[in-house]
């Protein structure tokens, strides 16, 4: 995975653990801006933070098999990828497929603006939680006011 790939990555990973998105983009830039280390979001960094990620995917992944919400999404092959995981595997492979698994997550869960409720169709408008539309409305009135 290169740079942005893995940026991206931890920030659907922070969203899956409940970060909200106001409090993650905070974070972020100021974290990002003063170290290379993203901290306590270093997921590709560090078992100890990537292993509740992996306890919290398996135990979604067990609870909602039969659920007929995922059951033509992808959950079976999901589920079957991480039972085959092992501690074994180099941290970066177990961080790529959570962060498959959280941007399919939230490809189902989150992918309306939650302003005007248009499905997003770009990669940063989920990131940031606002489509683009509403983005340039919210900058153009703080400009113009």
């Amino acid at each position: 995975m290169n740079e942005t790939e893995i940026f991206h990555g931890i920030q659907y990973i922070a969203l899956f653990m409940g970060w909200n998105p106001d409090d993650l983009r905070t974070y972020l830039t100021v974290k990002y801006t003063q170290t290379t280390s993203l901290g306590k979001l270093a997921f590709n960094e560090s078992w100890d933070l990537l292993m509740p990620v992996v306890q919290k995917v398996d135990k979604f992944l067990d609870d909602n098999l039969q659920d007929t919400k995922y059951k033509n999404k992808g959950i079976y092959h999901l589920h079957s990828r991480f039972k085959q995981m092992s501690i074994a595997l180099p941290i970066e492979s177990v961080f790529a497929d959570v962060v498959k698994f959280t941007k399919w997550y939230h490809n189902l869960e989150n992918n309306h603006c939650p302003k005007c409720k248009c499905e997003f169709t770009e990669e940063a408008e989920y990131l940031n939680q606002i489509c683009f539309g509403c983005k340039f409305d919210k900058e153009w009135k703080t400009t113009k006011d």
